[in-house]
């Protein structure tokens, strides 16, 4: 047969519901029990002295004790009549079972060695490893002949009596199950809710030196409070701190019993059944070693059950025993800062120099601070810390803007101010432009950052689109002190302007150009925005600057095309005699008009007289020019021959 731990555990934890009646019914358990604890039930099994190395067998005749006294209380409370004689028969039915049972379990040992050398660092000693190596691992029993009672000690491994947790929470009164020294674990000390008058103890001797002789150590106590028990049958736990010759260290001292007056400061719960439970959330305490160095110490926990048998108790144990210093947030701070300083926790009073009496205080410049640690115990076992503060001068960052409000596309120069008392030096520059684009932390000449130029101490940047951009500066010193400083800058939107469309026109009209978009216009090329003027034959590009109210200019500009006038020609001026057919045909045009009612190249007889012909010819781009012929056309001259004669042949005529 085989049993382990884990298992024991499952079965135990199974049982927890029932594992605490009313206190009629723990009267009348114990009236069964109180002369049958654990310690008789293994003399009654016949448990040899060997057997005491055998973890599995211990944890087996543990949870057969547990699970029959369990099992007898709840028939109790449920109403159930028990004598003397059934009890007894079934007592010895249970003897006999496990007799039985551990014979077939002797053969598997549980090897643990956990005794420590003296002489040695303490080891665990916050079970950091999720065991118990290091620790030195006892059960007995408590037989109530006095307060705190513990006899017929004998060693043992892990178990339920000593067990590691790493989180949870107690299922009777819901504490945690770790502390608040920082680790991940802590040891519960005896079998939780399980009874027997059993004690169970862990303890380790280590060698005190100047890395730690301020041990502090925090408990958690959970124990039933039984009406009608004397102090020495109640559960109990205890802490011991003594030297090599058994000498106790009074620094790091503690004890308690399960009594309300015993326990002031003790919350309370009801168990299951009615029972009231105290208990203790977790408590740190130090305990001044200093004295001792170059010593062997012990530090030694032990918790009880009731002596009775019918009532639990059990504890939650850490403990450090490394060097213990003020905690500084930081130990250097710049000029203007704070650093939160803690001392060790677990005193009774702190006191520091600043008049701070907490564990914890804030200190806003640099120097040396002390704390007086008082523990409980009191005023002879204090312990003076101190620590140095060192304060280095702080930057202020500062710059100037070439201006708070620029135009978009017209650059921004910053020109730094910082300053840094002595011998405080400067030795990083950071720009955040407010736009995306941040500068390395550096000095010098600033290359590669977009749209900047210049220096860390003066750059100059330019802006893509307009808006309101928070500019930062930030500095750092060769302590790593730092400053920033941010102001706003608003770029300005341009203004929209428009020059008007391209235009086209003939040799000879006049042009207007008026802008739009702005409140103010400026052309080149002599113009006055809408002056009307003559440009000149080609194309020219007349280019607007336009500003609006918030002074910022932009431009547009336009493309007049002035097309010259065509060389019309008439043609030669012309004589002609009185009844000569001619016709006019002009040139250098593409289309001709002329006056008079003629029409280019066909055929008329002009009157006599000179007259003035104009021709209007029109070109390929629509512009249009004139000339002029004249006509001179003469009449013919009336000749007179004299009156008809008829004269006879060979007459002569004059």
């Amino acid at each position: 047969m085989k049993n382990s731990t884990s298992s024991w555990l499952i079965v135990f934890f199974l049982l927890l519901p029932i594992l605490a009646v009313a206190q009629h019914d723990h009267e009348t358990t114990e009236h069964f029990f109180s002369s049958r604890g654990l310690s008789v039930f293994e003399q009654n099994i016949g448990l040899l002295p060997n057997d005491y190395v055998y973890q599995n067998i211990l944890d087996h005749i543990d949870l057969q004790y547990q699970t029959f006294h369990t099992t007898i209380d709840s028939r109790l409370h449920g109403g159930e009549e028990i004598s003397d004689s059934d009890f007894l028969v079934e007592y010895s039915q249970l003897v006999s079972d496990t007799k039985l049972e551990i014979d077939e379990i002797r053969a598997e040992p549980y090897n643990y060695s956990g005794n420590r050398v003296a002489d040695g660092p303490c080891v665990n000693m916050d079970f950091e490893t999720g065991d118990l190596s290091g620790w030195t691992l006892t059960r007995g029993n408590v037989n109530g002949a006095m307060p705190y009672s513990f006899v017929g000690e004998f060693a043992v491994g892990p178990g339920p009596y000593h067990q590691v947790f790493a989180g949870g929470v107690d299922p009777v009164c819901g504490i945690p199950r770790v502390g608040p020294l920082g680790g991940g674990f802590a040891t519960r000390l005896g079998n939780g809710t399980g009874v027997g008058a059993r004690a169970a103890r862990m303890k380790q001797t280590f060698l005190v030196d100047a890395t730690n002789y301020l041990f502090t150590y925090s408990y958690a106590v959970v124990f039933q409070s039984p009406v009608g028990h004397g102090l020495s049958q109640q559960p109990y736990f205890t802490v011991r701190v003594f030297d090599s010759l058994g000498n106790s260290v009074p620094c790091g001292e503690y004890s308690v019993i399960a009594d309300v007056a015993s326990a002031p400061d003790y919350q309370s719960t009801n168990w299951w059944g009615g029972s009231v439970v105290l208990y203790k959330d977790w408590t740190s305490v130090f305990a001044n070693l200093s004295a001792y160095i170059g010593q062997n110490v012990t530090v030694e926990f032990t918790s009880g059950d009731c002596s009775l048998t019918g009532h639990f108790g059990y504890a939650y144990v850490d403990a450090s025993c490394s060097f213990s210093d003020i905690i500084a947030s930081s130990n250097t701070i710049c000029a203007g800062d704070s650093t939160l300083l803690t001392a060790p926790p677990g005193a009774d009073t702190y006191l520091w120099n600043t008049g701070a009496t907490t564990q914890s205080t804030w200190v806003y410049s640099g120097g040396n601070y002390s704390v007086t640690l008082t523990p409980f115990a009191g005023g002879g076992c204090d312990v003076f810390l101190d620590i140095d503060i060192i304060e280095y001068p702080s930057p202020t960052a500062l710059f100037m803007p070439s201006s708070n409000q620029v135009c978009l596309g017209d650059p921004i120069v910053f020109t730094d101010q910082s300053s840094i008392p002595l011998p405080g030096v400067i030795t990083g520059y950071q720009w955040n432009f407010g736009d995306g684009i941040i500068t390395p932390l550096s000095t010098g000449t600033i290359v590669g950052v977009p749209l900047t130029t210049g220096t860390y101490l003066i750059p100059s940047h330019t802006y893509s689109t307009p808006g309101v951009y928070n500019v930062q500066l930030y500095v750092t010193t060769i302590d790593g002190c730092a400053d920033s400083i941010t102001i706003p800058i608003t770029v300005l939107a341009l203004p929209p302007i428009i020059a008007g469309p391209d235009q086209q026109i003939c040799q000879g009209i006049q042009v207007t150009l008026s802008g739009s978009g702005a409140v103010g216009y400026v052309w080149d090329n002599g113009v006055v925005d809408g002056i009307p003027f003559y440009p000149p034959v080609g194309t020219t590009t007349y280019i607007v600057t336009g500003t609006a109210a918030n002074g910022c200019a932009n431009t547009d500009q336009v493309d007049v095309t002035v097309y010259p006038l065509s060389n019309v020609y008439a043609g030669a001026d012309l004589i002609l005699c009185e009844g000569t057919t001619t016709s006019l045909s002009a040139s250098g045009a593409v289309s001709y008009v002329w006056d008079n009612g003629i029409t280019d190249g066909v055929p008329f007889t002009p009157a006599v007289g000179t007259t003035t012909y104009t021709v209007t010819g029109t070109d390929v781009n629509g512009c249009t020019n004139s000339d002029q012929v004249d006509i001179t056309v003469n009449p013919l001259p009336t000749i007179g021959a004299g009156a008809d004669l008829q004269i006879c042949v060979g007459t002569t005529i004059t």
